[in-house]
């Protein structure tokens, strides 16, 4: 009985003393963090995606923030932060303004506080120091610098969550935050999950598996459209549509006469006061093609334009020159927006097959703004070849050139196996790190209460 006391003593030591390496760490946790915002559908023009806050990004123009104008007739509250997937011990709640406006993007007069979620209840959090000090004004002048960022720092306390709130400031009552950080107390090497990043990435994946399996599908049915990137002469559009021009390139068409769909189309439109022209392109990257179709998918109409007036051309990119094509749409020639009505139609070109390096549609902008809208541009055509026989003889002859590729081969497999010698390392990734000399000098003591001796020690 005496003995099994010991034993258990000894073991009782022994945890003790592995307990005393695992230690806690600082760290910044808010990528495993939900973010929480006041206003969940803002109207202004930061980014909409509350994620934003924790992407990592500072940043300095208005797509790197997150701001809650809303149009507000009068004052209002605002709060932004997180609620943890699991308790936390936190220390600290680092915030950075997004950008200052005429009209809001700031808590106002020191109305700022940190609150806490515990047991289903927010309260406000005792004891909160902020460095630098958060301005208490009323007016865009008083906030000094956008982008800022304010450390607000406190006793370690644990929460199921936590944000920052107060009165918004400003005449439209708004604030702005282009990022939140969460310092919180973890275990040693302790490694921060990113499940929003992970959702993310395997959507991204999904995403490229079925744009892989439409753009096979489109060059099935003779479509060359998805092998290129669009371009147009308005590139920095200002209406409501998408701005991306890659948008005319996605296989996802405006129909006839459908509206409210401005996202699924590029306009053109840049608030112009007189009449220009208009184009939108592909080049083929300096290989020809052999072209024998061309589809030009209208957008959404508008009582300002959205079309061409006086008809539509096509063009075709011939030793680095753009020349006209003959050939015919049906396209409209007015400058009378009712003639082109609905919008949405689709306008073919017919044309005897060309070789060229690129198409392009062109004409001049409609409408009392000058502007055009365009939903997709698709073109069919194969890629021309060397008639001559003699140009496709060295991709005939593979194999004489069958033995250099082995011994290339050879080499680099000589090469795949120095990655072991990178084994030791990983297994000392692996191997415990908390066996330090002070345990070991622990466990020897430990040992040598429990009546071991060395192997030199002992007599015969």
């Amino acid at each position: 009985m005496k003995k099994l006391s010991l034993i258990l003593s000894c073991i009782l030591l022994l945890t003790a003393a592995l307990a005393v390496s695992v230690s806690a760490a600082d760290m910044f946790v808010e990528r495993e963090l939900t973010p929480i915002v006041s206003v969940e559908e803002p109207k202004g023009g930061g980014n909409h995606d509350i994620y934003v806050i924790n992407d990592g990004v500072f940043g300095d123009t208005d797509k790197e923030q997150y701001d809650t104008y809303c149009a507000r007739s009068e004052p209002g509250e605002d709060f932004i932060g997180y609620t943890f997937p699991k308790p936390y011990t936190v220390k600290a709640f680092e915030f950075t303004e997004g950008n200052h406006f005429w009209d809001g993007g700031w808590f106002e007069m020191g109305t700022q506080r940190i609150e806490i979620l515990k047991n289903g209840e927010w309260s406000q959090l005792d004891g909160v120091s902020c460095d630098p000090e958060y301005p208490a004004g009323l007016f865009q002048d008083d906030f000094g610098d956008p982008f800022e960022t304010f450390t607000f720092t406190f006793d370690p306390v644990e929460c199921d969550g936590i944000r920052i709130a107060g009165m918004a400031g400003g005449q439209a009552s708004f604030i702005s935050c282009a990022e939140v950080r969460i310092l919180a107390e973890v275990p040693d090497d302790y490694v921060v999950a990113d499940p929003h990043g992970d959702a993310l990435a395997a959507e991204e994946a999904a995403k490229a598996v079925e744009e892989a399996a439409k753009t096979e599908a489109d060059l099935a049915a003779g479509y060359i459209t998805r092998l290129f990137t669009p371009s147009t002469n308005i590139d920095q559009p200002a209406g409501g549509g998408n701005h991306d021009i890659n948008v005319i390139n996605d296989l996802d068409w405006i129909g006839e006469g459908e509206e409210g769909v401005d996202k699924r189309q590029y306009d053109t439109y840049i608030a112009a006061t007189e009449p220009h022209e208009v184009w939108f392109a592909y080049d083929f990257g300096g290989k020809t093609y052999n072209v024998t179709s061309v589809e030009y998918y209208e957008g959404m109409l508008f009582w300002d334009g959205g079309y061409f007036s006086d008809g539509l051309r096509l063009e075709a990119l011939k030793n680095g020159e753009w020349v006209a094509v003959n050939a015919d749409s049906g396209y409209p020639v007015s400058a009378n927006s009712e003639d082109h009505e609905p919008g949405g139609q689709v306008w073919t070109f017919s044309f005897d097959p060309i070789a060229c390096e690129g198409i392009r549609i062109i004409g001049t902008a409609g409408g009392e703004h000058f502007f055009t809208s365009i939903s997709e541009l698709r073109i069919k055509g194969s890629e021309a070849t060397g008639e001559e026989p003699a140009a496709e003889a060295p991709a005939a002859e593979e194999p004489a050139a069958e033995e250099p590729a082995a011994e290339e081969t050879a080499v680099e497999e000589t090469v795949t196996v120095e990655p072991v010698a990178e084994t030791p390392a990983a297994a000392e990734e692996k191997s415990p790190n908390t066996f330090d000399p002070a345990i070991i000098a622990a466990v020897s003591a430990i040992l040598s209460l429990c009546g071991f001796a060395s192997v030199k020690s002992r007599k015969h």
